[in-house]
């Protein structure tokens, strides 16, 4: 019952704050080890609290999956993440992670888009990162969602790969 409540308390928390703007976007550098130079940055999304508490993900994305809403964060994330690139062009490319369920949302492509233009970005600028055990939990959507996300000229990239233990086609 203790563990429900705290889930449910995060997930109202985590909504409230996304909501209200609270969603800060931290970025890391990835490294070509070859050229020891930065290939690319990833986005890693935190939570700013009411008291201005930096809030990790592993306290508020498991929350927010149960409950089958990470839509509203993806969509989030996607937003700040292009404005953290339009702010900062010297970051040139930005790999942004996507959960499970956006392979199923048909309104996931028009929001990057939108983001896209409203941010004066271009698309293979992005990558789009899948975890390979939500990749494989609907193969057919991630194949689509893939498709269309190459058609557009982003890259993608599978995170996590060997961790499902799974072998990808």
């Amino acid at each position: 019952v203790v563990r429900f409540r705290e889930s449910v308390d995060w997930l109202q928390r985590a909504r409230r704050l996304i909501l209200d703007n609270k969603l800060e976007m931290h970025v890391q550098p990835v490294m070509h080890i070859a050229s020891n130079t930065v290939a690319y940055y990833e986005a890693l999304a935190r939570l700013r609290s009411e008291t201005g508490e930096l809030i990790p993900p592993g306290l508020f994305i498991p929350a927010l999956e149960r409950a089958g809403d990470t839509t509203l964060l993806d969509h989030a994330v996607i937003q700040a993440s292009m404005q953290c690139l339009a702010q900062h062009p010297y970051l040139k490319k930005l790999a942004i992670n996507l959960s499970a369920r956006s392979f199923n949302n048909p309104g996931l492509l028009s929001h990057i888009e939108n983001n896209i233009q409203k941010n004066n970005l271009q698309a293979n600028q992005f990558i789009f990162e899948l975890t390979e055990s939500a990749s494989l939990a609907d193969v057919r959507a991630t194949r689509v969602l893939c498709d269309k996300l190459a058609a557009l000229g982003c890259e993608l990239a599978v995170d996590d790969f060997g961790t499902g233990f799974s072998t990808f086609a």
